[in-house]
């Protein structure tokens, strides 16, 4: 009866000469840093047994060792949310903590001071007040959000809609500007116009809209 014999090599010579090698083995993971940095189900590990990373990111990186094994590579992303602003949710959803959630009812608002009026968040009715959007007088292209946008809310939907020129840009219309010789303490643009590439405005009076209308300015 034969005898088959089995040899194992690192490093065998075939017919040819040329030399067949065993890949180099993986450096043992001895720390949490490198083992989150890299570490795969099954590599050499010691002198740890579970590492987390929650740090600089909304993922979580989980390796765990046990034996000698890394035995667990995990990460969890499922905290990062699915939108950055508004305009990546659905008509009636805003981005609250990067998720679109369904906007909260427009409840017990007070009343909007002329020239403004209650403002629209996508699809929404809001407490917010501002100017109205308004781009009957410019072509679709140059309709665009002014620099009159909601607190606490990112995206163009946040913003109101205006015509905006291209040597001018975004509109300030109901941005704050000096009154001049208006016998008022605070002022906004309105019925702007586009001139030798900027606006030019006409100041009202709106003492009662100077908490919303002061996150911009006209000039």
């Amino acid at each position: 009866m034969s005898r088959a014999l089995l040899v194992l090599c690192a490093s065998c010579a075939l017919p040819s000469g040329e030399v067949v090698s065993a890949p180099p083995a993986r450096p043992v993971l001895t720390d949490c840093e490198a083992a989150l940095a890299r570490a795969a189900i099954g590599d050499a590990c010691s002198g740890f047994t579970s590492c987390t990373e929650d740090a600089d990111t909304c993922c979580v990186a989980v390796v765990r060792c046990a034996s000698g094994l890394i035995t667990t590579v995990t990460r969890d992303c499922s905290r990062c949310g699915t939108c950055a602003d508004d305009s990546q949710c659905q008509s009636g959803d805003w981005c609250i903590d990067n998720v679109c959630l369904a906007c909260p009812r427009a409840t017990n608002c007070l009343p909007c001071a002329a020239p403004q009026v209650p403002l629209m968040r996508n699809g929404c009715e809001t407490c917010e007040c501002g100017p109205p959007s308004d781009c009957s007088s410019c072509p679709p292209a140059e309709c665009a959000p002014s620099r009159y946008c909601q607190s606490g809310c990112r995206g163009v939907t946040c913003c109101v809609l205006q015509c905006a020129p291209p040597p001018c840009g975004a509109s300030v219309v109901g941005c704050s500007m000096p009154c001049g010789e208006l016998p008022c303490s605070f002022c906004v643009a309105s019925r702007c116009e586009c001139v030798a590439e900027g606006w030019r405005c006409v100041a009202v009076c709106a003492e009662n809209a100077e908490r919303s209308a002061s996150r911009c300015r006209a000039r």
